[in-house]
């Protein structure tokens, strides 16, 4: 049965897909409309610095119509948007006569970033070694390169998104430890539908010289599955059932896979062609790799509280490099819970034995993705109590909004 509009929970666009489609729109000469847009901080960051450049953003509700401009030369500062400042160091280094001097928030200083500096540098950059990044932008040659990707698929990405502006295109081989490999597909998925054409054999990515972004009069933006996820688990475990507007099985998003991971624990799901609803069930304790999906780490850690036995969560040492140490931060706040240990790179989690009856702080770390995670906690248990709710605005700022709606 259909359900009716009122009853269907939307969310913002996808901030992947944006943070994409905003570099590809400084290689395009037209305006672009937007639909379905974000005003997450992370959005906003990447916004306000193409504005720096001269780029005219002119919003509707939730849309935006983004006006070309060129790439000069400025003073950037990035704060600690991860994706948008990976992304731009390839972006600016292609921006022939540009000298760019880029600054980031400490939090970000914390997180990975020499490997995609050093392939810049191996593909002709030029790229200061310290802080503040002082960027002057060439032609750069390309060809082929191997990447390791088992720190971050953004620095595939990254250069990935950026090649139709190398002299000889890009051929790049990952790794076998390549983590994250469903973004690097969304990635190649956007580039496609900007005209781009490419080749993925094996290990091998393939882009060939001679290429431009095309210009699209529309892009509509899927909805943020990355944020829907910590709705669906709320509805997996309580006794809200949960109807969102989408359809996951058609995303390139990573983490559109997690109704999958519902249904293997024991959700009940229901599919139509625009929505999924999401029922609680009796989950049951698994195991799995979340390589590809490091994000939704937390939410299911939490999942596994309600679980009827052990769950095991393996791939994921990757998490060291997020906003926060997301392994570290699981074993001391759901320490305070159930058993819990990390061995091998496997995260075991005992289900909770009894709700705790005392007052509770969990702390989240200044980290976006804990926060949404330890809030489907607060709301079963009222004991819980979540520290720096702020850091949401850096990915869902409306969330809290929609989880007092639930």
């Amino acid at each position: 049965m259909k359900a009716s509009a009122d009853a269907i929970l939307r969310v913002h666009g996808s901030k992947s897909i944006i943070n994409r489609i905003l570099i590809i729109c400084t290689f395009l000469d037209k305006p672009i409309k937007l639909t379905n847009f974000s005003n997450c901080s992370d959005v906003e960051t990447f916004v306000e610095n193409l504005m720096i450049f001269g780029f005219r953003f002119e919003f509707a509700e939730d849309d935006v119509i983004i006006y070309p401009h060129k790439i000069g030369s400025e003073n950037l500062y990035i704060k600690d948007a991860g994706t948008t400042f990976r992304f731009l160091l390839t972006r600016l280094a292609t921006a022939e006569g540009s000298k760019n001097i880029i600054q980031i928030s400490e939090q970000l200083h914390a997180r990975p970033h020499s490997q995609l500096i050093d392939i810049i540098k191996q593909l002709g950059g030029s790229i200061s070694d310290d802080f503040p990044l002082i960027i002057k932008g060439k032609k750069l040659q390309g060809g082929r390169i191997k990447i390791i990707g088992k720190t971050s698929s953004q620095f595939v990405s990254s250069i990935l998104l950026s090649a139709p502006n190398f002299k000889n295109g890009i051929c790049l081989e990952l790794s076998d430890e390549a983590v994250s490999v469903d973004y690097i597909k969304l990635t190649l998925s956007i580039m496609h539908d900007f005209g781009i054409n490419f080749t993925w054999k094996g290990n091998i990515i393939d882009i060939p010289a001679g290429q431009n972004y095309q210009n699209i009069l529309e892009y509509d933006v899927e909805p943020d599955y990355s944020t829907v996820c910590y709705y669906w688990a709320l509805a997996a475990i309580s006794n809200k059932t949960l109807i969102t507007a989408g359809n996951p099985r058609k995303s390139y998003q990573a983490d559109a896979k997690f109704i999958g991971i519902l249904e293997e624990i024991g959700a009940k799901i229901d599919f139509d062609e625009e929505t999924v609803t999401i029922s609680k069930g009796k989950l049951q304790g698994i195991s799995l790799s979340m390589k590809d999906m490091p994000d939704q780490v937390p939410t299911l850690a939490i999942l596994a509280l309600f679980a009827d036995d052990i769950t095991t969560i393996s791939d994921i040492a990757h998490l060291k490099h997020k906003e926060s140490n997301r392994i570290a931060v699981l074993l001391s706040e759901l320490g305070k819970l159930t058993k819990i240990f990390y061995l091998n790179d496997k995260l075991v989690i005992h289900p909770c034995q009894e709700l705790p009856t005392e007052n509770i702080t969990l702390n989240t770390y200044h980290d976006h993705r804990m926060v949404m995670a330890f809030s489907i906690l607060a709301e079963m248990w009222p004991s819980i109590q979540i520290d720096n709710k702020e850091a949401v605005k850096k990915s869902a700022p409306e969330f809290f909004d929609i989880l007092k709606k639930m």
